[in-house]
């Protein structure tokens, strides 16, 4: 944990402090505290899209090429990081509440029912939800609190 606290924040306090507000007017899920956490909190928790042993050049990668998820990945790290109870079943409602439920709010208020892309956004986010079931257990389970 040490070295993650030390490390450069992935993101600029005004680009975190936009996400978080984003985020809430979308009227995503987020725990309790994220709404009004201390923005070394913030930056602390997120690395961007990609698992934390990752490099800092992959994460920045797949976070611009998943950039319409950003905002849900903000949430979902921080839960991770504050609320991780190193168990299974904590690890899949985490996945499923802060991300897959999100991943759908976040399609409904920006795309309408009848745009194509609202329904290609919806699939490129259960991909990622997949592969954060089927990869990230073992680096969650790992993590520091």
């Amino acid at each position: 944990m040490l070295l993650r606290s030390a490390a450069i924040p992935f993101r600029s306090a005004e680009a975190l402090l936009r996400l978080r507000e984003e985020a809430l007017g979308l009227g995503l899920n987020g725990p309790g505290n994220f709404w009004n956490c201390s923005l070394a909190e913030l930056q602390m928790a997120y690395n961007g899209i990609g698992a934390a042993w990752q490099s800092r050049l992959s994460r920045k990668l797949q976070t611009a090429l998943f950039s319409e998820f950003e905002v849900v990945a903000l949430i979902h790290d921080y839960a991770g990081e504050f609320h991780n109870d190193h168990s299974r079943a904590g690890f899949d409602e985490w996945n499923r509440r802060y991300w897959i439920e999100n991943v759908g709010k976040l399609c409904r208020a920006r795309y309408a029912w009848f745009r194509p892309r609202r329904y290609t956004t919806l699939f490129r986010g259960f991909l990622l939800y997949r592969a954060l079931q089927r990869f990230g257990l073992r680096a969650w389970l790992s993590q520091d609190l």
